[in-house]
């Protein structure tokens, strides 16, 4: 019961301690991502319109993973995601972030994992830039 109680006090001082990043730290991880990933220039482009890329790599773990809005083995955080997103500039309901959120991944790959699920967010039209 103590090691359960422990469990949740140090869980609940991680979650508090996360905030959503800038936009400025989300352009920064962006190129990062770029770098790391090897991301076309092509594939680029249509990531800054906000467009889902023709070929994303491993990009979305990676941006998930800097912003602290992916964990791999627990996929895509609905509540971090929904205020990173929103804090950046997205109009998104979090019940829309649900409806593409998999507790249980189809692919043992979180890099296909993690596209799979902005995939969706993309083609549904979830994510919408304010204006």
């Amino acid at each position: 019961m103590k090691v359960l109680l422990v469990f949740c006090a140090v869980l609940a001082l991680v979650y508090a301690d996360w905030k959503p990043k800038t936009l400025e730290e989300w352009v920064k991880n962006r190129a990062e991502c770029f770098e790391s990933e090897k991301v076309s220039q092509h594939c680029q482009e249509e990531i800054k319109r906000g467009e889902y890329p023709h070929e994303p790599g491993c990009y979305f773990r990676c941006i998930g993973t800097k912003t602290g809005i992916w964990h791999d083995t627990n996929g895509f955080d609905i509540e971090k995601g929904h205020e990173a997103l929103v804090a950046t500039g997205w109009e998104v309901e979090k019940d829309n972030l649900k409806k593409c959120t998999s507790a249980n991944p189809k692919e043992d790959d979180p890099c296909k994992w993690s596209a799979a699920i902005a995939k969706c967010m993309f083609d549904n039209k979830y994510l919408k830039r304010k204006e």
